[in-house]
Formats: structure tokens, C-alpha cells, sequence
């Protein structure tokens, strides 16, 4: 029987690790962006070499995961008993692969910041779209966050367009070394 306020400790416990999780995975998202546009900066990779570089690794870490959390096993039982999702798997592979295309096209000729207001942009009219087609109730802290999303969006684009009007501040200093590796480049 569940308490009366309707959450056992199981369900407040997930809810925890979920809101832990979800905080780690926007602050290495947010690392991720730097990151991205220091390599940018060093090694001036092209997009496919990003791409290559970036999927090589999130392949290896998520088998890793996957194979010693013996959730692999799972997912292999799953396909086999339900040989039909692999037209789906295939079909979001593909899906996937294009969306990364364009993603590390961006990411290759212009900026993470660029990146950023363009997904974020992409999330907010997909938010708002399922919200108008598929009639969802919002309540007002919901309308709270939307319209913190939209302001911050315009935050960022107006602050992004202020940094290329002046490049001074956009140029980071180069550390002890890297004029060896620019050299070695050209």
C-alpha cells in the first residue's frame, strides 16, 4: 500500500538517481561544447573525422556498459524474441547517423555555440509542436520553464552574435606546446 502521498521510497529513491543522472549528463554536455571547440581550435579536425572519432568511443564505452551492467544479454534475448524490431533498429541507426551529419557539419563550420541555439531551438518548436498537436496539459510551471527555455535561447544568440562582433574575446591563448602541434599541422 502506498503512502498518502502517493510515492513509496522506491519511486523517490529513482526519482533521485534520475534527477543525479540527468544533472551529469547536462554538465558533460556542457563540457562537451568547450571540449569540442578546443579540439576545433588545436587540431582543426574535419566533420568526419569528429564523427568517426566521437562514435568509435560512445560505441566502446556503451558495449562496455551494456556487457557488464548484463544488460546485453537482455537486449539479445529481446531481439531474438522479437525479431521485427531490427527493421526499427535499423531505420533509427540510419535516422541517427544523418541527424549526426548535419550536427557535425555545424560543429565543423561555425560553433558549439551555433550547435547549441540551433538544438535547443529544434527542442523548444518540438516541445511546443507536441504540445499544440497531441493537446498535452501544461501547467503554469511548465509555462515557467518553456518561456525560461525561449529567454535563454535569445540570451544566447544575442550574446553569441556580441563575441564574433568582437573576435578578441573569442580567442583563446595558446598553452605551453600547442605551437609544436600547430606547426606539425601545416
Amino acid at each position: 500500500m502506498k503512502p498518502k502521498g502517493g510515492h513509496n521510497e522506491t519511486e523517490t529513491g529513482t526519482s533521485i538517481i534520475g534527477i543525479v543522472i540527468l544533472l551529469i549528463s547536462l554538465f558533460c554536455d556542457g563540457l562537451l561544447g568547450a571540449t569540442q571547440a578546443e579540439v576545433k581550435r588545436k587540431f582543426n579536425p574535419n566533420q568526419w573525422d569528429q564523427m568517426e572519432s566521437l562514435n568509435k568511443w560512445a560505441g566502446i564505452i556503451c558495449f562496455a556498459m551494456a556487457t557488464f551492467s548484463f544488460q546485453m544479454g537482455a537486449f539479445l534475448k529481446f531481439v531474438y524474441d522479437h525479431p521485427l524490431v531490427i527493421k526499427d533498429l535499423v531505420l533509427l541507426a540510419i535516422l541517427g547517423t544523418v541527424g549526426q551529419v548535419f550536427v557535425f557539419y555545424t560543429l565543423a563550420n561555425f560553433s558549439p555555440l551555433v550547435l547549441s541555439i540551433i538544438s535547443t531551438t529544434r527542442k523548444f518548436v518540438t516541445v511546443l509542436a507536441s504540445i499544440a498537436i497531441y493537446h498535452h496539459a501544461v501547467n503554469n510551471y511548465q509555462w515557467f520553464a518553456i518561456v525560461l527555455v525561449f529567454v535563454g535561447v535569445g540570451i544566447e544568440i544575442f550574446s553569441g552574435k556580441n563575441k564574433h562582433d568582437n573576435p578578441q574575446h573569442a580567442i583563446l591563448p595558446m598553452q605551453e606546446g600547442e605551437e609544436d602541434i600547430e606547426a606539425k599541422m601545416r
